[in-house]
C-alpha cells in the first residue's frame, strides 16, 4: 500500500503508482501512545542497501516466512511483486504479462488436500479494481504466468488498498475512490467468497488496510478521513464474522455488526495522522502501522494498547509476521539516504506470537 505525500507523488508523476498516498499532516505529537511499553525496531535493509526505488509497500508472507513487497518504488515495476528476505538480494519476483495492472497489495496461501499441497499468490489491481489470482509452480517456487487470471471482480469496487486472504480461500479487501475530501461512502469493505464471488459488506470513509483474526471471529478495518487532503479521525472498526461463512454478522436493522474499537483521537490525540496496513498474530491481537509517526502499535482483541514499536523511517508503508517462526514482525516504508534522497528500507522486531497469515499456511 504506497503511502507517500501529495508533494512526494507530484516529484515522481508516479500517480498511477502512487496510489495510495495520503499527506501526512505537519504536526506530530511528541508523545504519540500512551504509557505501555515503548521498543525500537532493528534495521535489516537500510537506506541505500538495495538497488530498489524510493520505498517499498504491500507487504506479504509465504509459508517460509519469506518477505514479500508488491510495491519497489520503481515506476517501471509498478506490475510486479519483490522479494526481500530467503534469498541473497531482494530481486524481482513477479512480473505480470498485464503491463496495465498495478499491484496494490499481496497474499499468499497454501492449500492441502488429499495430501497435495498447492500454492497461489493473490494481487489487488489498483487500475482495474479486482483481485487476482496465480498458481505457484511447486517446483521452481515461481508463479506460473499463465495462470493470471481475474479471481474476484465487481463494477462497483473501489481500488483496492488492502488485501487479506484466509486459509479456506476466502479474500476480504478494502478500496477508496482517493478523493481529496472523504465522506462516510468514499470507501468500501468487500468479501470475496472461495469461488470468488464478490459481496460488498460495508461503505466507509478512506480504508486502506484489512485482516481477519486467526480465529476468524473478527475483521479488522483502518480508516480515517480527508478534509482537503488532510486526514483526520483516524480508527480502527472490529467487524463480528460468521465463522462458517465467512461473512460479517448482520444486525436486525439490516446494518453489518461492527464496533469502533480504538479512536487514535481519543485514545492519544493522533486522530490527524496517517494509519495504513493492520496485521494479526494468533494471539488475538493486531497491529496497526501508523504510517506519518513511524509507529506501529500492537493492541489486544479488546482494542487495548500493548505495545510500541519505533521504525526510523521516513515513511512507514507497511507491515507483515513472518521469519522462520512466523514472529518476525517486518515494517517496510522509506528512509533517507545522506544525501536526503529516499530508499526502501526494511526494519524488523521480535513478537511472542506468530502472524495469522503465517500460520494460515502451515
Amino acid at each position: 500500500m504506497a503511502r507517500f505525500s501529495a508533494l512526494s507523488i507530484l516529484a515522481l508523476s508516479m500517480a498511477a503508482v502512487l496510489v495510495h498516498a495520503q499527506p501526512i499532516s505537519k504536526c506530530h505529537p511528541s508523545t504519540p501512545t500512551t504509557d505501555v511499553p515503548s521498543v525500537d525496531a532493528t534495521v535489516l535493509f537500510a537506506a541505500g542497501q538495495t538497488k530498489l526505488g524510493q520505498y517499498l509497500d504491500a507487504a506479504g508472507i509465504d509459508q517460509q516466512g519469506d518477505l514479500f513487497v508488491g510495491n519497489n518504488g520503481l515506476v517501471a515495476t509498478s506490475n510486479s511483486v519483490t522479494k526481500l528476505t530467503g534469498i541473497s538480494e531482494p530481486s524481482i519476483y513477479y512480473t505480470s504479462t498485464d503491463s496495465n495492472l498495478t499491484v496494490g497489495d499481496i497474499r499468499f496461501r497454501t492449500v492441502k488436500s488429499n495430501n497435495v499441497v498447492t500454492k497461489q499468490l493473490y494481487l489487488t489491481d489498483l487500475t482495474t479494481p479486482r483481485v487476482m489470482q496465480l498458481s505457484i509452480d511447486m517446483g521452481t517456487g515461481l508463479p506460473t504466468t499463465d495462470s493470471l487470471k481475474a479471481w474476484c471482480q465487481d463494477a462497483s469496487m473501489l481500488r483496492p488498498m488492502g488485501l487479506d486472504v484466509t486459509s479456506a480461500g476466502h479474500a476480504y479487501l478494502v478500496g477508496q475512490n482517493n478523493n481529496p475530501t472523504s465522506g462516510t461512502d468514499s470507501g468500501d469493505v468487500w468479501f470475496c467468497s472461495n469461488t470468488g464471488a464478490a459481496q460488498r459488506l460495508d461503505q466507509l470513509s478512506r480504508p486502506n488496510g484489512v485482516a481477519v483474526s486467526a480465529a476468524g471471529d473478527y475483521l479488522y478495518v483502518v480508516d480515517s478521513r480527508l478534509n482537503n487532503a488532510v486526514p483526520y479521525e483516524a480508527k480502527v472498526w472490529q467487524y463480528t464474522l460468521n465463522k462458517s461463512t465467512g461473512l460479517v454478522q448482520i444486525a436486525a436493522d439490516g446494518a453489518p455488526v461492527k464496533k469502533l474499537l480504538v479512536d487514535f483521537e481519543s485514545l492519544n490525540k493522533t486522530g490527524s495522522e496517517v494509519s495504513y496496513a493492520i496485521i494479526t498474530d494468533v494471539g488475538g491481537n493486531f497491529f496497526v502501522a501508523r504510517s506519518s509517526l513511524n509507529l506501529v502499535l500492537k493492541f489486544s482483541v479488546a482494542g487495548k494498547l500493548l505495545q510500541t514499536i519505533k521504525a526510523p523511517t521516513t515513511q512507514l508503508t507497511s507491515i507483515a509476521l513472518g521469519g522462520t517462526d512466523g514472529k518476525t514482525l517486518y515494517m517496510v516504508g522509506s528512509c533517507k539516504n545522506a544525501d536526503a534522497t529516499q530508499t526502501g528500507c526494511t526494519y524488523t522486531w521480535i513478537n511472542d506470537a506468530a502472524g495469522t497469515a503465517w500460520t494460515s499456511q502451515q
